[in-house]
């Protein structure tokens, strides 16, 4: 529906022009000088095209492909094509064999089609030769001048347009980070000592696992992912060597969609492939650790302030944290939803700003969580089962749940690593309120800054 409306819209625009000029004039172009000019390719491996530095075509598993140049060019000249070519991240590697990029083939083509009969005439195909290495290496690029002579046309385009490289590029990026992951079995993720996600599902997990929500601005970082055994793998002495084919950990980078989930076509990035080790022997317990340094389009406050709170007696912390979790309870259980947003506003306000949503989508997600909260009003189960949890260099605080479960509220879920705050649906299910707390300088008021 937007196409058709957005086509509408041109069709107004452009009959109102014609009114005003007195009429609409389309240039006809015959048959015979309806000239396509492409690229074509034969790829094994990861590539991306470029045609005067714009990103005309991708695919990072390889592809046979072909593209148009004509939607990338204004008129006659030499342009530049670019081939960048990559390892097989996705399949693990960490370099391109000599012989893959040798193999590749692309092409400089040619041709006219009658759109009436769809038949191509006068095509015409130059290989472009690529200049493979003597070995394997990690990163490969070429490029090549192509000239075209016999466009009939010569378009205004972007020739006009003013040099956004100059504007700061930053003010309108969606930038989001994440860890690539392939876990088989239970794990724990941290970034800088902040556990980011938890699952206790003993199954082959293949995720993305999103950083923004651990950092606060631009900088390097450490993440650290723990992997357990399940208890057949324990009596075998713990992880087996062979599950240790399966496990990768890479860095990926991306632009959000403007709105909603999900990153922005062409934008995903494969930037790094951390190591994983051979083990010779079962072990009870891994961890896997790295480093990754991010450039980030802004800068938050968050917990930065906050207090450390690992100088403080740990009892007289545990007990103020729990008398916090019960007010959170009492205000759940009652459903009062806007006594709730007060004390999440600051929490909501940085989680939209790093997730680039708007305040449309903020409200409708505020307005799904309050009528949840009322439908299952009184349905909070008991706050049990919890050990307190420090992070980010102590200047963060929560509780979570301490032993394994099998079942809640008639669904099969672990909750383990998960909050205390659990709601039971009236229909069966249940859903948890995580939230990590600070304490600012100066204060001694918690003020939830994360909700996960």
């Amino acid at each position: 529906m937007k196409k058709i409306l957005f086509i509408f819209i041109i069709l107004l625009f452009n009959c109102h022009n014609a009114q005003n000029t007195g009429e609409m004039k389309i240039q006809q172009i015959p048959l015979e000088k309806q000239i396509t000019y492409g690229i074509s390719l034969s790829m094994r491996v990861p590539y991306e095209l470029y045609i005067n530095d714009i990103k005309a075509d991708y695919d990072y598993v390889g592809a046979n492909s072909g593209v148009d140049m004509n939607p990338y060019i204004l008129k006659n000249g030499k342009y530049k094509v670019k081939l960048r070519i990559f390892p097989a991240f996705k399949a693990g590697e960490k370099l391109i064999e000599f012989d893959d990029i040798e193999k590749s083939n692309i092409s400089f083509d040619s041709y006219i089609r009658n759109k009436e009969t769809n038949e191509i005439l006068n095509y015409n195909s130059i290989p472009l030769p690529i200049v493979a290495p003597k070995e394997d290496v990690p990163y490969f690029e070429q490029e090549w001048d192509v000239e075209l002579t016999e466009l009939p046309y010569e378009l205004e385009g972007w020739s006009k347009g003013q040099d956004l490289r100059k504007w700061d590029k930053k003010e309108n990026e969606r930038i989001v980070y994440a860890l690539d992951v392939t876990i088989p079995g239970r794990y724990e993720a941290y970034i800088n000592d902040i556990l980011v996600e938890t699952n206790n599902e003993m199954s082959m997990h293949n995720t993305i696992i999103n950083i923004n929500q651990a950092v606060l601005k631009s900088g390097t970082y450490q993440f650290r992912i723990k992997l357990f055994s399940s208890n057949e793998e324990l009596r075998k002495g713990g992880i087996q060597p062979d599950t240790f084919q399966f496990l990768k950990v890479g860095l990926v980078k991306y632009q959000k969609i403007a709105v909603g989930e999900g990153a922005e076509e062409g934008t995903y990035q494969y930037l790094y492939s951390y190591p994983i080790p051979n083990l010779e022997k079962p072990v009870p317990y891994y961890e896997i650790k790295g480093k990754f340094t991010i450039d980030l389009p802004y800068e938050l406050n968050g917990w930065s302030n906050g207090q450390d709170l690992r100088k403080w007696d740990k009892d007289k912390l545990k007990k103020k944290v729990i008398a916090y979790y019960k007010k959170l309870w009492e205000i759940l259980n009652k459903g009062d939803v806007d006594q709730w947003q007060k004390l999440v506003k600051k929490s909501q306000e940085e989680i939209a700003f790093f997730n680039y949503s708007d305040k449309e989508y903020l409200n409708k997600y505020i307005k799904e969580e309050k009528e949840e909260i009322i439908k299952d009003k009184g349905m909070m189960a008991a706050l049990e089962d919890y050990e307190m949890k420090i992070y980010a260099d102590g200047r963060l605080v929560c509780l979570e749940r301490s032993n394994h479960t099998k079942q809640v509220n008639g669904i099969d879920w672990d909750i383990k690593g998960e909050s205390p705050l659990i709601q039971y649906g009236k229909e069966g299910g249940a859903a948890t309120f995580p939230v990590k707390l600070y304490l600012p300088q100066g204060s001694d008021e918690f003020v939830i800054i994360r909700r996960y």
